[in-house]
């Protein structure tokens, strides 16, 4: 079984077993809870109800929004193994937050005559959010992502793409910083604030600091890199230190200098999964490195001097093929 038919299978069993679990739970207590369940809240208040029979209809919605985003994350980057990881991580976090806060909010209206005696959403939201990090994290662990070897270039640089001139025992270094412009700091600044409306709204005030921790670290963690080369490869970095990404020489099969829109061709910025294969650590639109792998897959980096980078990269892909 290919390591992409094996994710298929663990976003498809991950979520359905979360959500069965999470309504057979649901079904123990059920006949404990009010007729009309608490299922929305402002300000601390509930001010949405559901009958408790058709709570288990709100999980199978978060069954299918998990499969529908581990989906569309495999269909585009599935041949690539940090994409394999991150669908099923996605799967299972979005899974285990549904039924967490289907389970825990409900769970505390035991014994209530309506729901809306019930208390506010802040812990059910807390400890699912944690619940996701954590089960999403272990399940992004169950499948392969890099396969040492898969990627493997077979054939020859091509004669035409762009070389430095290396002498025999060079160890040569190539380093630059892919930085975001003016308007990631404006589109920062706008989902900070969208997300403090949330604790506004809710008044889950606990609950709304995690997400701004969360989203915040993993906008800046996945939209500014250090971009390396040396004489094992390229290597690109998060400026905040993870994640981490090395395409060693024996896996380039040529470097190029391409012109890149990151909306267009990407679909947005910083570390975006493409079309065809692609794999994009896109800051803004102009020059990139374009590194095509073995597997017909290619990794693009939006760089200053992209021409310097693509040159070493392919002698040192000539050097290891010797």
């Amino acid at each position: 079984m290919t390591e992409q038919r094996k994710a298929w299978w663990a976003v498809l069993l991950w979520p359905l077993v979360i959500t069965a679990a999470g309504v057979l739970a649901y079904l123990s207590f059920m006949d404990q809870l009010p007729e009309q369940v608490a299922t929305h809240w402002s300000s601390r208040q509930p001010d949405g109800f559901t009958a408790r029979e058709d709570v288990p209809w709100l999980g199978l919605i978060g069954l299918v929004t998990a499969w529908f985003t581990g989906g569309v994350v495999l269909a585009v980057g599935g041949r690539d193994g940090t994409a394999r990881r991150l669908a099923v991580g996605l799967t299972a976090g979005l899974a285990i937050f549904t039924s967490g806060v289907l389970l825990l909010g409900t769970y505390g209206q035991r014994g209530l005559d309506h729901g809306r005696g019930a208390d506010g959403p802040e812990w059910p939201l807390v400890l699912s959010l944690l619940g996701a990090l954590l089960v999403g994290g272990l399940a992004a662990l169950t499948v392969r992502g890099r396969v040492a070897g898969d990627a493997r270039a077979a054939h020859p640089v091509p004669a035409a793409a762009p070389r430095a001139e290396l002498a025999p025992d060079e160890k040569p270094e190539w380093s630059r910083t892919a930085r975001p412009g003016r308007s990631f700091g404006v589109l920062f600044a706008v989902v900070l604030v969208l997300i403090a409306g949330t604790g506004l709204l809710t008044s889950a005030w606990l609950f709304t600091l995690l997400l701004l921790v969360l989203v915040g670290g993993l906008l800046l963690a996945l939209s500014a890199f250090r971009v390396q080369v040396d004489a094992t490869g390229l290597h690109i970095t998060s400026v905040l230190g993870l994640p981490r990404w090395h395409l060693p020489p024996e896996d380039v099969a040529e470097a190029r200098v391409v012109q890149v829109d990151p909306l267009t061709d990407f679909g947005g910025w910083g570390y975006r999964l493409g079309l065809h294969g692609r794999t994009g650590f896109v800051v803004r639109k102009g020059a990139a490195l374009e590194v095509e792998r073995g597997d017909g897959t290619a990794w693009v980096v939006t760089v200053d001097d992209p021409e310097q980078g693509a040159g070493l990269l392919n002698s040192l892909a000539d050097r290891a093929r010797h």
